[in-house]
């Protein structure tokens, strides 16, 4: 099992390369590996100096970072061990460069409504939220749950609350697919296991394409 942390990017570029070949271009990335019949690749970005300071030195003498990235189709995305090394190598390697990247805004408020109407095909393990009703005293809070949206304690309650940040799958599965915030933060646990490991990320690529048809894109940051 590996967690990777990051974010939904989306560039604006009239032409966008080939983000596999562009990011295993990028000095420092090493060992561009696609993952199945997927959009998606693992690659190494190794340094002679740590990102954070806590990072532990591999064998080779160098600090070695796993990346997971998509590209294509719904979203580029980049993702490595926490949110704070994504953050730093997307400033580094592609915040210089002459494509404009930017982070991507999603209505997660509006996704958990529409499937609080329809629940048809996905289901919300985990919804943070922000709360109007109570001042100060109770201004956010984390739910946990099979299928959250079906509580009727939620659906009685929930117009008093914005929804920020949502764990997802598909309505048959039992397990969180991905996390998704407002910011374009996007979090996941991965197998070890080959199959599975595509099948979790080609349910991503739906649950983007959803979000994308459903127009759930947006250019604001909230």
């Amino acid at each position: 099992m590996s967690n990777f942390s990051g974010y939904i990017l989306n560039i604006n570029a009239p032409n966008p390369p080939d983000m596999l070949g562009y990011l295993a271009g990028l000095p420092g990335m090493r060992n561009p590996k696609k993952i199945g019949d997927t959009n998606w690749c693992f690659l190494v970005y190794t340094s002679s100096k740590a990102i954070l300071e806590d990072d532990e030195v591999s064998e080779s003498g160098l600090y070695e970072y796993r990346i997971l990235a998509r590209w294509g189709g719904e979203s580029f995305i980049f993702a490595a061990q926490s949110k704070d090394i994504s953050d730093i190598l997307i400033h580094k390697l592609l915040g210089k460069s002459n494509l404009s990247i930017f982070k991507q805004g999603i209505n997660i408020d509006s996704f958990v409504r529409q499937i609080m109407e329809e629940p048809n095909h996905y289901s919300f393990k985990y919804l943070h939220v922000k709360c109007f009703a109570w001042g100060t005293s109770l201004n956010s809070m984390s739910l946990f749950g099979e299928d959250i949206t079906a509580s009727n304690l939620l659906r009685e309650n929930s117009k008093l609350f914005n929804f920020t940040t949502c764990g997802v799958s598909e309505i048959t599965s039992s397990k969180e697919t991905v996390r998704i915030g407002t910011k374009g933060t996007l979090s996941l646990t991965l197998g070890s296991i080959q199959r599975e490991k595509e099948t979790q990320l080609t349910t991503i690529d739906k649950i983007l394409r959803y979000l994308k048809i459903n127009e759930l894109y947006t250019d604001k940051l909230s």
